[in-house]
């Protein structure tokens, strides 16, 4: 089974208009909504925050938010006028912790109050990465 998705080189997911379309396998995206602001998407990523989760920069990023978000799964998240693919993991009291995969960038702690409004706000699990291969050396 295949499914249709959106491709950006912007993050933001139901926000953007997209004319370019590609079939990605089941397998890659999971489960997929029938509302139009909960269908998955591609987002190219930038920088080497979770490089070391196999989530480099220039690859491309199966953002479904359809999809529940367990602890330690990678997220894309809108934090400001930034979006950040991180590592998610929930506090009893209704926040959460985004963690980077490398050293070099801070945990960030957010609460419950942070996460109902607008900024940050979680925009769904990342199902799959995938990077074009390099050219010949």
């Amino acid at each position: 089974m295949k499914r249709e998705l959106g491709t950006s080189g912007l993050a933001g997911g139901p926000e953007f208009d997209c004319d370019d379309r590609f079939a990605l396998p089941h397998t890659f995206v999971g489960a997929v909504a029938e509302s139009v602001e909960r269908k998955p998407f591609v987002v190219q990523v930038e920088g080497d925050s979770m490089a070391k989760a196999r989530i480099c920069g220039d690859s491309y990023a199966v953002v479904n938010p359809a999809e529940e978000i367990l602890d330690g799964d990678a997220a894309l998240v809108k934090v400001g006028s930034r979006y950040v693919i991180r590592w998610l993991y929930w506090k009893p009291n209704g926040g959460c912790e985004l963690r980077a995969a490398s050293e070099k960038f801070p945990e960030m702690s957010l609460d419950a109050a942070q996460l109902r409004g607008a900024i940050p706000s979680v925009l769904g699990k990342v199902t799959w990465t995938f990077l074009r291969p390099l050219v010949g050396l």
